[in-house]
């Protein structure tokens, strides 16, 4: 993670702590190879096929940053193999995590 994306977490993380909330940091890991095929087949403006492109490549020039970030996680971080595990199964690992439950029929 870059430096200021680093201080601004730090901050923010910092004043919800000391403001007595609790806080549970999660990072959803997805190789790039993984992330770059999911973008690939996400169509975000299916009416404007230009539109569609520039977010596609905008959201590709970010992979390799993201990937990267990984390393940068505080050890207290969660972080979830958001590859191996469907979302239902990653919402799930947070919840278990916390003290939140959500009734299995709410779900």
């Amino acid at each position: 993670m870059g430096g200021r994306t680093v201080m601004y977490r730090d901050e923010i993380f910092g004043l919800i702590t000391h403001a007595g909330q609790p806080l549970l940091d999660v990072f959803l890991d997805v190789p790039a190879v993984k992330l770059r095929g999911r973008i690939d087949g996400q169509i975000l403006v299916d009416d404007d096929p230009a539109a569609d492109g520039q977010a596609r490549a905008f959201r590709h020039s970010n992979v390799d940053r993201c990937v990267a970030a990984r390393a940068g996680v505080p050890p207290k971080t969660l972080v979830l193999r958001a590859d191996q595990h469907t979302p239902r199964e990653l919402a799930d690992r947070v919840l278990a995590t916390t003290a939140f439950s959500v009734p299995a029929g709410q779900r």
